[in-house]
């Protein structure tokens, strides 16, 4: 049937001529060359219809082209122009009938795996590979459906494909069909289904076009004597294989067996083929089918096949490849990535080139032939370096960069540091998300961006890497599923559960089955509520199929939790080993135990209980876990006999012989190990402090760092001493004994078996061993010390295994810097010259740094005029200075005006507790213990005294009438105001003198600590009186009217006022009463010190008699802390009030003369002996504070018991009366026992005093003695008893809940919250939940605070107390947004005018201090806008 007009008109091009030269091989074969040739000669129509009746789609084809050539048009010659454009090919548009050339890639039971090109993947199952396999397998599966068991014959199974291909074989394949075109599998990658049949392949290929040369595939279809019979799928014709041309490659490629029926084979005519023959010649030697070029054209463009070798010319030369035409008349496209390189550019147009036919897809509307000029496909060997075995799948790559972009396709990539390996990464492949499109011009992946990328796969035929560029896949913890071991623990997330079990998923690429007998260690009844869908699990891998990329792994505890070794092949299995396994089935004869990786062993019943059972069942179920014995193994029978009751046997047997090899052992130790020999160790690992080591029995020991080195000299780098000996190196070292490791003690060597011994060792092999040289110190001896820990206040260091001190802040350094931090500038195992400066019995010793710039200071006897050295801040006092411990038990202070060298208003503002700075001392009073320091630059360092320094004044007589000196205002009396100059020289400033201008209230215009200048009026050396002015008259020297009437009345109130003496006698006494105010005792340092355990030390003599204190006023007697701003500032405001007081009097008693008082210092100079405080004690029975001091002088002494005896007077002395007194003295016995006695003598203590004072007091002063001194579990459980004692009072709650928040145990105050509600009557509710949230805002989350003030708001939202903390609260946590906003919800509230006011008045004052204008000027329009609604309704 003649086809239609419209299907002419579409019908593709054929070729260059009108006529081909089919139409003229039947006049003769040899001269087709010649005609093709002249492709204009006329043919006959007597030649047509013959044509016509033997060819009848080449008369189409002419008919076609005829009409083309009859009515040409430059309209078609246009439409010529795209089918020049090289397009890539992909499995997208792959059509079925395609012929391409595959290479095998993997090799299945039932599929062959084939890499095609352009990163395609295909499948050839087993049934379309040949005829006879498709017939073997069809007996086979007839045979296994009717099998009676009769049947012997050998060729019934399935043929093994492994046997018949080979990996990297290249093959000839058919498309069949593509899996996931139809949307059906859209999810799933697209893969191509092959067909290796042959009559498939060459079903178009006559027998004419067999020439000299052509490449074709074929199956055998038997063996004969001489050779192979190849069936060609072509009709009329088969192949003939002499045995001496299939020598080659049955030995190459066949593992020198012979060839089996149905086996594909690729091969080259050998000789072409006449009318008459019916078998033509072929060879299947590799070298021949790789060399074999078809030079004689094919009568028809359907006879080229894939793997045929042509030669072609250069049409066009495009950025995506070649265009060609070969045997003169059919044109071809190579890619550019089947050109070697991937430069199309480097060929010429019209060049002569050799290319090998890749694919070919023709049918009515396209005739598509791809080649290919790569160097491993001509030869049809692998490429010369397999890719894919140095990058196997998974393998990451981390920096690779992006070559060339292939458009909306994807882009080739080039490894970082490797040529000659190319990597491509599809569009999909870019990204976890969607990319739309990819061009030359993505900002993302241009040309040069490099990337982290993994390798998906390799194909062999376009020898380059599938990589992903996706993050997910590329941070897998497991690419590969070769990176796994069987035994290994993994993590996985649960994809679904079936009946096959869990499905789990590691990776890309690497799933995991979970049996259900693998669950769990019990059954699980309902598996599906334990295992949620994307829920993370954790098992141990039983089986590893690298083929499938699949594992098999337990869920069973037991096994992940086993130690023991397992068995996953024959190597591992050994007679006498003891593993665990799982009971796969249970027989009356046994049980089949399974291990890992198929493994198995069979247990006889009577080796699987000691006691007869009736039946196994009733024991034992399957998949129970397992320890079995291995008794017999047999690999060539691969069998494994194992026993369950054994291993009780056997772990006696390994008991008793571990008992006797280690009496063995004791006794070696005992001859060749004792105390004081010299033995080889071997470093096995270095720590900071000490080194571990190993000795040639195999016990383990340690050398301590102090028991490395001899001297200074030794060590390399003072940082890190050990970091000079190198693990695996090999030492002699001196035993000093065995230590055990839990009770830190040394032991004899004959009892080193019932503890864990730790073999001592030093490296002092001649000297006397530090453990027992140094047990204790001498000061001013020098010492090699190492750090053991560092803390905020001071260096723990070590100067022997079993001595250790410390170093303070101030002694770590001469410069005041590195001394501030000297975290940064030591760490742990650093060496250390020390200095021996305190070695009290009872106490830590402490160290100084070996610096001669830093002074020797034990004592205040130590102490000179001119000594310059490093101090600690102790205490910052706004009234009296600068409080500086010098050294334990040495302080001093430091006058406000000593602080700077230019004076500024607050000379405090820099100086913080803690820090530590450099002194100079200017003055000692050694009989009243006091020290007079000063931070001035002239003093410390007169060399670097800075421009514009104050004058320094030390006496009276350093101060000249008519000079303007700079002051700080000490005191403001009812006589006028006290300028301090120096540090004990202070001017008395008249009222007259304070302002030109007459002022009421005169004393308002200064204050207290206020920076000034004084214009000295008058100097009396002799009376030690100065007389200054401030106002600017004086001052400034421009003079000021007066009021002379004021002026007048004043001067005259002025004479009768004496000036008081301004000596530093009374100064003394001043400060004598500060310095009483100093801790002595660093108490966070001590209680650092007394709280060291001696972890790597040992047998440390016990403290028997307590430690001598140096206590003053600063020591906490009452349970309350007294040394707080606030109380400094009660104190500082009283003295003023009592200083006006008395300045009133004396003015009142006009021309009286002062007369002073020399027996006023024995009451005022603090007690130096008992038989003071007893006499104070008469004068004041009742005074809780005598009484106290007493006891603190006793503890100074070390007089324990005489402190108890002392309090014991005072609660009988003290009227009963005077319960706040008792009281203090009863807080004072607290810290007494808390500090020095014990937990049952504290006890009793606090039981008596809850009988004669109120018990709720007592508790809260405990707990609070316990919270200071971090004895944190005691508190909290004296706080639970609390509550439980004083369920109904809320401060008892809140307390407790303080004191949890601030120990950070949020959760802990936030439960104790929903308690307390439950106990406290309901008129307390409020109140506690109030406090709880300002306690969350202060010490917690201020979010949950917030909260909690909403909820409370929310029931009671009148409560206008509540809002008022709330706004507090949020102030003072300084989020402005929220504070504005809560403002706003105030003022919108429906209150009283009174109360708005209050609440406009807070905002406005809020604005002021922390907004801007605007912000004030809103609150101003906001209140106005307010009056104005009030009034109107």
């Amino acid at each position: 049937m003649a086809p239609k007009k419209s299907e002419e008109v579409a019908f593709p091009r054929g070729g260059a001529s009108v006529l081909t030269p089919l139409e003229h091989r039947q006049i003769s074969i040899k001269a087709a060359q010649d005609l093709f040739k002249a492709p204009g000669k006329s043919v006959s129509s007597s030649e047509k219809r013959k044509d016509q009746s033997n060819d009848e789609p080449s008369a189409k084809r002419h008919k076609a082209l005829k009409k083309k050539a009859v009515v040409p048009s430059k309209p078609e010659k246009k439409k010529k122009t795209p089918a020049a454009v090289i397009d890539h090919l992909s499995a997208k548009d792959l059509a079925p009938r395609t012929n391409l050339t595959g290479c095998i890639t993997k090799i299945k039971e039932l599929e062959l795996i084939v890499a095609l090109p352009s990163h395609i993947t295909g499948v050839v199952p087993i049934t379309e590979i040949s005829g006879p396999i498709s017939a073997a397998v069809e007996r086979a599966a007839n045979d296994n459906g009717n099998d009676d068991g009769d049947s012997d014959e050998e060729d019934d199974g399935i043929p093994d494909l492994k046997k018949l291909f080979f990996v990297g074989q290249f093959v000839q394949c058919h498309v069949l069909r593509t899996l996931g075109a139809d949307g059906l599998e859209a999810k799933k990658k697209l893969q191509v289904e092959l067909s290796l049949r042959p009559e498939l392949i060459n079903q178009h290929v006559p027998k004419v076009d067999l020439t000299l040369g052509t490449a074709l595939t074929a199956s055998v279809e038997s063996a004969e004597d001489h050779g192979y019979i190849l069936s060609l799928g072509i009709r009329d014709v088969t192949g003939f294989c002499k045995l001496e041309e299939a020598k080659n490659y049955i030995t190459e490629y066949n593992r020198e067996e012979p060839l089996v029926p149905g086996q594909i084979v690729q091969c080259v005519v050998t000789k072409s083929a006449t009318d008459d023959q019916r078998a033509i010649n072929v060879s299947l030697n590799h070298d021949r089918v790789a060399a074999g070029v078809a030079k004689d054209p094919v009568s028809k463009i359907q006879s080229i096949v894939p793997g045929m070798m042509v030669t072609g010319q250069v049409n066009s030369i495009q950025p995506k490849g070649l265009k060609v035409t070969f045997m003169g008349l059919y044109d071809a496209t190579i890619e550019s990535d089947q050109i070697p390189g991937g430069k199309p550019f480097d060929y010429t147009v019209g060049q002569q080139i050799t290319f090998r036919v890749l694919f070919v897809f023709i049918d009515t509307l396209r005739k598509v032939v791809g080649g290919t000029m790569l160097p491993h496909l001509l030869q049809l060997t692998s490429a010369k370096n397999y890719i894919g075995d140095q990058y196997p799948r998974g393998t990451l790559l981390e920096n690779v960069k992006i070559e060339r972009i292939l458009r909306n396709k994807g882009v080739y990539l080039s490894l970082e540091g490797v040529e000659g390996v190319v990597s491509f990464a599809s569009i999909g492949n870019l990204s976890d998300e969607r990319v739309e499109a990819i061009t030359e011009t993505s900002e993302k992946y241009h040309v040069g961006s490099t990337h982290k990328a993994r390798v998906i796969s390799y194909n062999p035929i376009d020898d380059i890497l599938s990589v992903t560029l996706k993050p997910s896949i590329v941070n897998q913890k497991y690419g590969n599923i070769n990176e796994i071991n069987v035994g290994d623990i993994v993590e996985a997330t649960v994809e679904r559960i079936g009946k096959a079990g869990l499905s789990l998923k590691l990776s890309a690429g690497i799933s995991a089955l979970v049996p259900p007998m693998h669950y769990a260690d019990a059954p699980l009844q309902h598996p599906e509520l334990k295992f949620k869908a994307g829920s993370t699990v954790r098992g141990r891998v039983l089986v590893i199929d690298p083929v499938g990329s699949r594992l098999l792994v337990t869920l069973k505890q037991s096994l992940m939790d086993s130690t023991l070794p397992i068995i996953s092949n024959w190597e591992d299995v050994k007679p006498g080993m003891i593993t665990h396994g799982i009971i796969k089935t249970l027989r009356p004869a046994g049980a089949i135990v399974r291990y890992y990786n198929g493994m198995s062993a069979f247990v006889p019943a009577s080796q699987m209980t000691e006691a007869r059972v009736s039946s196994l069942d009733s024991v034992f179920r399957v998949g129970q876990t397992v320890k079995t014995y291995i008794h017999e193994v047999n690999k060539d029978r691969n069998k494994i006999i194992a026993s369950m009751t054994t291993v009780t046997k056997a772990k006696k047997e390994e008991k008793e012989a571990r008992r006797k090899e280690e009496a063995e052992n004791k006794k070696e130790i005992e001859k060749k190990y004792a105390v004081g020999s010299v033995v080889n160790v071997k470093i096995k690992a270095i720590k900071e402090i000490q080194l571990n080591i190993e000795l040639e029995n195999g016990m383990h020991g340690r050398i301590h760092i102090t028991e490395a080195f001899t001297d200074a000299s030794q060590v390399v780098d003072r940082k890190s001493p050990l970091a000079q000996f190198k693990t695996g190196q090999t030492y002699q070292a001196k035993i000093l004994g065995i230590r055990n490791s839990k009770g830190y003690n040394y032991l004899p060597i004959t009892h080193s078996e019932s503890v864990n011994p730790v073999v001592e060792c030093s490296f002092r092999l001649d000297g006397k061993s530090m453990v027992k040289e140094l047990r204790t110190v001498k000061v001013g001896k020098k010492y090699l010390s190492f750090v053991r820990a560092i803390h905020k206040k001071h260096l723990e260091i070590f100067v022997s295994p079993s001595m250790f001190g410390v170093i303070r802040q101030q002694f770590t350094s001469s410069d005041p810097e590195k001394a501030n931090n000297f975290q940064k500038e030591y760490r742990v195992g650093q060496m250390i010259p020390v200095e021996a400066i305190l070695a009290d019995k009872g106490k830590y010793p402490e160290f100084i740094v070996n610096d001669p710039a830093i002074p020797r200071v034990k004592k205040i006897q130590d102490v000179t005029v001119g000594l310059v050295g490093l101090g600690v801040i102790q205490r910052v006092d706004r009234s009296s200075g600068v409080f500086v411990q010098m050294n334990n038990g040495v302080n001093g202070r430091v006058h406000r005006l000593d602080l700077v060298d230019q004076f500024v208003e607050n000379p405090l503002a820099n100086l913080k507790e803690g820090t530590v700075v450099r002194y100079a001392v200017v003055g000692v009073n050694k009989s009243k213990k006091i020290i007079d320091l000063s931070l001035r630059s002239c003093r410390t360092n007169p060399d670097a005294v800075p421009e514009g320094a104050n004058k320094e004044i030390n006496s009276v007589a350093d101060v000249v009438a008519g000079e303007v000196l700079m002051g700080y205002v000490s005191n403001i009396a009812n006589s006028g105001v006290f300028v301090s100059l120096g540090r004990s020289v202070n001017a008395r400033v008249k009222i007259a003198f304070l302002s030109d201008e007459f002022v009421k209230d005169w004393q308002s215009l200064y204050k207290a600590g206020q920076l000034v200048k004084c214009k000295i009026l008058s100097v009396d050396v002799e009376n030690n009186q100065i007389e200054g002015a401030l106002n600017k008259g004086h001052v400034e020297g421009t003079g000021a009217l007066k009021k002379k009437k004021a002026t007048q009345q004043e001067s005259k109130e002025d004479e009768d006022v004496e000036m008081p003496d301004i000596s530093s006698d009374d100064d003394d006494d001043n400060s004598d009463e500060e310095m009483q105010n100093v801790a002595d005792v660093d108490e966070d340092m001590e209680d650092a010190v007394q709280n060291m355990d001696s972890d790597d030390d040992s047998d440390d003599e016990d403290i028997a008699k307590a430690p001598a204190l140096s206590l003053g006023k600063g020591f906490d007697w009452t349970g309350t802390v007294i040394d707080t701003k606030e109380d400094e500032e009660e104190e500082s405001e009283s003295e003023e009030s009592e200083d006006e007081d008395e300045s009133s009097n004396k003015s009142k008693k006009k021309g009286v003369k002062q007369v002073e008082d020399k027996t006023a210092e024995l009451s005022t100079s603090a007690p130096q002996s008992a038989a003071d405080y007893e006499r104070m004690i008469v004068g004041s029975p009742n005074s809780s504070f005598v009484w106290i001091n007493y006891m603190a002088y006793q503890l100074q002494l070390s007089e324990i018991e005489k402190a108890r005896e002392i309090g014991e007077r005072a609660l009988a002395t003290i009227n009963f009366r005077e319960e706040q007194e008792k009281m203090n003295v009863w807080v004072a016995m607290f810290n007494l026992e808390n500090t020095y006695g014990s937990d049952e003598s504290l006890d009793a203590i606090f039981k008596r005093a809850c009988v004669f004072c109120e018990p709720e007091k007592m508790y809260v002063r405990l707990a609070e003695i316990y919270e200071r001194s971090e004895k944190y579990d005691k508190a909290e459980q004296l706080l639970q008893e609390t509550v439980k004692k004083f369920s109904q009072e809320p401060k008892f709650w809140i307390q407790l809940g303080l004191f949890y928040l601030k120990r950070g145990n949020v959760e802990g105050a936030r439960e104790l919250l929903q308690r307390s509600l439950k106990v406290l009557p309901k008129h307390h509710h409020v109140e506690t939940i109030s406090k709880f949230a300002q306690m969350e805002f202060k010490h917690g989350e201020p979010e949950r605070g917030r909260t909690i003030f909403e909820g409370l708001l929310g029931s009671y939202p009148k409560r206008i107390d509540i809002w008022n903390v709330y706004v507090d609260m949020e102030i003072k946590a300084g989020d402005q947004q929220v504070i504005r906003r809560l403002f706003e919800r105030l003022t919108s509230m429906k209150v009283s005018s009174k109360k708005m006011k209050f609440f406009f008045k807070k905002w406005l004052q809020y604005e002021k201090d922390h907004g801007t204008e605007e912000d004030t000027e809103r609150v101003k329009e906001k209140a106005l806008q307010y009056v104005n609604s009030s009034q109107s309704q």
